[in-house]
This record gives structure tokens, C-alpha cells and sequence, in this order.
């Protein structure tokens, strides 16, 4: 098997031989990568993982060794791929997800492409290397849509894909063969337990890898139960409306809903109808209000003045209830170390920005 990094290659027998290749380099992504080896291969049974911390605070959990394996079994088995098969990781060595492409080219013996994580990496593939498979996340896929027709199968997960992204990225795809797939899952099930194709009939509904169930709680918050985790039961924060116990639409997080004079307010739908007019970050997120105990606000990563942001939302047609009521800019979004937007360090960041102006 061989694993390549920019202009290098390096080829090994086995996986566990890229140890003592990997430690005598002298790029910290390598030796990142190596350690990464180095912690697999080990004779500890478990595998210690943090969670992205993107919507509370991350933490570390233990992943068996055993359970990861099989994880990167169903991920091989759902998508058919080969030992002949290219892999590509180029995501946080410190996330599940990244973690995970490292894991599937280990149990599959296939060759790995590994590139610096950033917002367009395909510049980074090495010249002649064809990738059969790949694991991004929706900005950089926002950010490569040029290039997505070079790769047959790609799945994207760690946030949500707004309608106007997933029908950019099915014409960049247009006149090939080439599958793009929404993935649902979390540190705790070991990536993805369900995918959803993308698709012009507006189909939402996520499906069940073999051997996975779904049920709801009152809330109507997903619970998750995995046969190839030893049938544990997963409770998430995510409101879903379930087609079957196989299959599920993705609606928000429970703990994400705004509560603006009584009337629920769902974060993801506004960012669904601004999507296709904002092109910077945004998310929606609340605020305290005297009146009405909380409102709707946008939030944009830009160094423009607000006043565009404030004219564009009276542009849009929102009922009065949904549309944001006040907007706020910030050069640069905090993000967790899986690179995801930190909503809650983002917005703590603009409530110091105001106490300093």
C-alpha cells in the first residue's frame, strides 16, 4: 500500500510499517499522522477521541478499537469499495471524521492520498493520482465545485447542506457518473449511520446503514440504535421527523430552537432560505429580548458593513415572526479543532466586541 503527501510517496507492505518511515520525517503533519498510526497499532484495546464541541463543550470519549474496525467495515461495505480503491483524507487528523478515512485505508490495505486541511485542498492531490473515494466537509465542497467531477464517490458531512450548495455541487457533477452523499452521524457512532444521496427531486430523507434503527423520544430528538456497536441505544439533540425506523428528515437541533414571544423558531430553516443569498458564513442564533424573551439574529463572517446584511434581509421574503431582527459582522469565525464553526465561542467573541465599543 502506498500513501502519498504532496510530492512524496512512500510504499509499505503493511500499514503498520509507515510508523518507522513516518517518525523520521521532519513535517509536523506527517509526524501527526504517525502518531496516529502509532496509537492504532498499539496494544491499548481502546482509542480516545474529542468531539468536535461545535454546539457545547468538547470532550474526550473511548472508542473501542473493535467497534471503529467495524465501523470502517460498513463504511467499505455501504459505498463498495476495493483494496485497489484511492482514498483520500484531507480532514482534522483530530476529528472522527478524519480519524476514520485513516482507519478505512487500514482495514481496506488501500492506497491514501493525505493532504493539509483546508478550505480547497484538491490542489494538494499529487499530479497522475486518481481518488475513488473522499470524505469532505460542505465548505470545502462550497469551495471545490470545479473539481468535485474528479472523484466517483465523495461524502460530505459535519454540517448541514443548504438546497442552493446541493444543487451547485449536483451541476458540478453534471454529465458523469460521479455520487455525492450527505452523511448523518457523530463522534459517539463512529461517524455516519445514515446517508443521503443528493438529488434535484428534493429528496430529504436520510437512510439507515445496514444494521441501523431509528426512533424518537417526545421531543421528537433522534435515538439511535447500531447493531455493529453492540446495539447501544444513542440519544442525540436532533429533531427529526422519521419516515420509517430505517429512515429520517433532518430538522434542527433541539437545543438550537429560538423561542421568540412563544413561537418556535427553527435556526436551520431560516438558513436554508438565506442560502442562496448570503455567500460568506452566517448562521442564525438567539438573543435576549425584553419583549419577546428572544429574536432571531444573523450572524455573518465579513468584514463588510452590517447595513448590507440589515438591506439584503428586507429583500427576502420572511413573514414577520422568522425574519432575523438584528445583524452583526465579524472578520473571522472561531472554530472548534475539527474546524467547524464555534457558535458559541463566535458569538461570545461578539458580545466582547460590543463591551469594547
Amino acid at each position: 500500500m502506498r500513501l502519498f503527501f504532496k510530492q512524496h510517496v512512500f510504499e509499505v507492505e503493511e500499514a503498520k510499517d509507515f510508523i518507522k518511515i513516518l517518525s523520521k520525517s521532519q513535517e509536523p503533519y506527517l509526524l501527526e499522522l504517525n502518531d496516529l498510526y502509532t496509537k492504532w497499532f498499539d496494544n491499548e484495546l481502546d482509542f480516545k477521541v474529542q468531539t468536535s464541541g461545535s454546539t457545547g463543550n468538547p470532550k474526550f470519549i473511548s472508542l473501542t478499537k473493535s467497534n471503529m474496525r467495524k465501523s470502517a467495515s460498513l463504511t467499505i461495505s455501504t459505498f463498495g469499495l476495493h483494496s485497489s480503491d484511492t482514498l483520500w483524507l484531507c480532514l482534522p487528523l483530530s476529528s472522527i471524521a478524519g480519524i476514520m478515512m485513516l482507519i478505512r485505508s487500514i482495514v481496506l490495505n488501500s492506497d491514501l492520498v493525505v493532504s493539509r486541511p483546508k478550505a480547497n485542498p484538491y490542489s494538494d492531490i499529487p499530479k497522475g493520482v486518481n481518488i475513488d473515494f473522499s470524505a469532505i466537509t460542505p465548505y470545502q465542497a462550497k469551495k471545490s465545485i470545479e473539481q468535485l467531477k474528479a472523484i466517483p464517490k465523495i461524502i460530505i458531512g459535519g454540517a448541514p447542506i443548504s438546497r442552493d450548495l446541493e444543487e451547485a455541487l449536483l451541476e458540478g457533477i453534471n454529465e458523469t457518473n460521479n455520487e455525492l452523499y450527505q452523511t448523518y452521524g457523530m463522534t459517539e457512532t463512529i461517524t455516519h449511520v445514515a446517508i443521503r444521496k443528493l438529488n434535484y427531486q428534493g429528496d430529504k430523507y436520510f437512510q439507515a446503514l445496514d444494521g441501523i434503527s431509528f426512533s424518537t423520544d417526545k421531543r421528537s430528538c433522534l435515538r439511535i440504535k447500531a447493531e455493529h456497536l453492540g446495539n447501544s441505544l444513542f440519544q442525540t439533540n436532533d429533531i427529526v421527523q422519521l419516515s420509517d425506523n430505517t429512515s429520517f428528515e433532518y430538522v434542527g437541533r433541539y437545543d438550537e430552537i429560538i423561542n421568540s414571544g412563544g413561537i418556535k423558531i427553527n435556526p436551520q430553516k431560516i438558513e436554508n432560505k438565506l442560502s442562496g443569498f448570503i455567500k460568506e458564513r452566517f448562521f442564525i442564533s438567539a438573543e435576549e429580548n425584553d419583549d419577546f424573551g428572544q429574536i432571531a439574529i444573523l450572524i455573518v463572517e465579513s468584514k463588510k458593513n452590517k447595513t448590507i446584511y440589515e438591506e439584503l434581509l428586507n429583500a427576502v421574503d420572511f413573514d414577520v415572526y422568522h425574519k432575523p431582527k438584528k445583524v452583526y459582522t465579524t472578520a473571522e469565525f472561531k472554530t472548534s479543532h475539527t474546524n467547524k464553526v464555534d457558535k458559541i465561542q463566535t458569538l461570545k467573541k461578539l458580545d466582547d466586541q460590543t463591551i469594547a465599543n
